[in-house]
């Protein structure tokens, strides 16, 4: 398992650094069948069915955004509409997008947690910093209205989903879904890294308190997941959606992204006074750890003033 972090590791460096397109889908499908032997690692390819939908899922999303890289380069005539609808289709896919988000909560109720983080962080870097060349480089802000489209579809759909689940992995297919919407309003509004640290802190706590079984952290992690002041991920939200207002995005997407955010809130409170009502004996160390997580969250807002 070690060597597969190192590949995947390996993979992520190279991938941020090439300016080429190719190769950096290329090194999109090194994670991905880095990922695979991690599941194989865990004994997953038993759940047959998952693993190949998966693996289909994501070799089609970058055969689509090949052939797009491939026909704008034969062509040599700037990106068409429909390479570019190709390009962000594959993206969305590769990132659980609406409206390609179908495979998300049915290969994450599969996975152990130490997977889903796996999938909600590692996998997410390359294809975010892909789309996010994409959209400074390659097209005109005339797309831009497609991304907004695709960031509030995915904040409605986690939200009407995040309702509906009856497991905690199928939360966080949920969560990974309205996030990646998120991601999107982040990246047009240039808070991506930022957005996407105080997500990846949060999310590898709750996974670690949920693979420890310590219910106080895993309600503090859920709280802080949901974007409730005043964890850190509530000031990620202001400063995205203060910036939509600086670059003149329409009203309505900020209006539907604060009421999906709001909204959201029941399925995560839900899980998390479920979690806080578990009878375990809170030992010193499960409240030292909750103390010292509150400050460490509490005081993150102090990234912003970097």
């Amino acid at each position: 398992m070690t060597f597969l972090w190192m590949i995947m590791i390996l993979s992520l460096f190279c991938g941020l650094t090439v300016a080429s397109p190719v190769i950096l889908i290329l090194t999109m499908e090194v994670t991905l069948f880095t990922f695979l032997f991690m599941m194989y690692s865990y004994k997953l390819l038993n759940y047959g069915s998952t693993c190949l939908k998966y693996f289909v899922v994501q070799s089609m999303a970058s055969l689509m955004m090949l052939v797009s890289c491939a026909f704008n380069m034969v062509y040599c005539g700037g990106m068409t509409v429909w390479l570019v609808f190709m390009m962000l289709t594959g993206l969305y896919l590769k990132l659980g997008v609406f409206p390609m988000h179908f495979w998300v909560i049915s290969v994450t109720e599969e996975l152990p947690y130490l997977m889903l983080g796996t999938l909600g962080i590692p996998m997410k870097i390359l294809p975010l910093n892909f789309l996010w060349a994409f959209l400074l480089t390659s097209v005109g802000v005339e797309y831009w209205t497609y991304v907004c489209m695709g960031a509030i579809g995915s904040m409605v759909i986690g939200l009407i989903l995040g309702l509906s689940m009856l497991s905690i992995r199928g939360v966080l297919g949920a969560s990974s879904i309205t996030h990646s919407g998120w991601f999107l309003l982040a990246l047009l509004s240039m808070d991506i890294i930022k957005y996407f640290l105080l997500y990846s802190m949060m999310l590898s706590i709750l996974l670690w308190s949920l693979n420890y079984l310590n219910s106080i952290l895993v309600s503090l992690s859920l709280y802080g997941l949901s974007g409730l002041p005043p964890f850190s991920i509530f000031f990620g939200k202001v400063l995205v959606l203060s910036n939509c207002f600086l670059f003149q995005m329409p009203l309505v997407y900020v209006v539907v992204a604060l009421f999906t955010s709001i909204f959201s809130l029941f399925y995560y409170l839900k899980y998390s006074f479920r979690f806080y009502m578990i009878n375990y004996k809170t030992s010193i160390f499960t409240m030292s750890f909750a103390f010292i997580f509150m400050v460490n969250v509490l005081s993150s807002f102090l990234l912003f003033l970097l």
